[in-house]
């Protein structure tokens, strides 16, 4: 039958080099060897792993859901939109845009090449480290643009590429958080409208939310689509987003 000794006895951190009382125990007369580290280098190292998990968990989702071109954005270039950052930070803070209360959406609205995409990256980064990389999250944060949603849309009916266009439309409706870059580019199809609406719809209503980039602004929106089809998407996209006009 094991028998369990225990006795406290003084000794020095390995860590911190100070003496502290320690208790040893022994299973039938073998002594069981523990760390010599006082209680607060052991919570020190916990959180020291803890931090180093969740670092390596946020660089993680970053490397795969953004891409390359964005990870290298320098926020200190002198093209880069600061302004803009700093009110798209507080968004995610939660503190809304200037004269407006936070929104579901937050949505850039600006030529091409003013750097919309860079400052998504920005917002994107800020929220992943705000969560520590979503480590029990499955799909946390979906990246899409424009030529890869509008791919999906048509291909989620085609036998050789339904379930990879599928998954990536699911993708799209359920993550955490969703990217949808350059969205004003989207071809004016009914496809691709009505995919786009219910995708917007199910955000709206299950309080998921999306950042979005538009080159146009929402009057511009597929043009030869028809005014009420083309109307019930801008119209779900202003009264859910922020909108920034750069």
């Amino acid at each position: 039958m094991n028998t369990v000794e225990t006795k406290e006895v003084i000794t020095t951190c390995d860590k911190c080099g100070k003496d502290y009382l320690k208790e040893t125990i022994r299973l039938s007369g073998a002594l069981l060897l523990t760390p010599d580290k006082c209680e607060f280098c052991i919570i020190e190292d916990d959180e020291a792993d803890s931090a180093q998990r969740n670092e390596d968990s946020s660089r993680s989702l970053w490397d795969r859901v953004v891409p390359l071109a964005y990870r290298e954005t320098d926020i200190n270039h002198t093209d880069f939109p600061t302004s803009v950052n700093g009110v798209c930070q507080d968004w995610v803070r939660g503190d809304g845009v200037p004269n407006q209360d936070k929104l579901l959406m937050l949505g850039l609205i600006g030529e091409s090449g003013i750097g919309k995409t860079r400052v998504v990256s920005q917002v994107v980064k800020r929220i992943i480290w705000d969560n520590h990389g979503f480590p029990h999250t499955g799909n946390a944060l979906t990246w899409a643009n424009s030529s890869q949603y509008q791919w999906a849309c048509q291909n989620q009916f085609n036998d050789s590429e339904k379930y990879k266009a599928s998954e990536f439309l699911k993708k799209c409706r359920n993550a955490n958080y969703l990217v949808m870059d350059d969205i004003g580019s989207l071809k004016s199809t009914e496809v691709i409208s009505d995919n786009l609406y219910s995708l917007i719809e199910h955000r709206t209503t299950n309080n998921l939310p999306m950042i979005w980039t538009s080159n146009e602004y929402l009057e511009e929106m597929m043009p030869r689509l028809g005014e009420k089809p083309r109307k019930r998407i801008t119209s779900r996209l202003a009264g859910f987003s922020n909108i920034i006009n750069f």
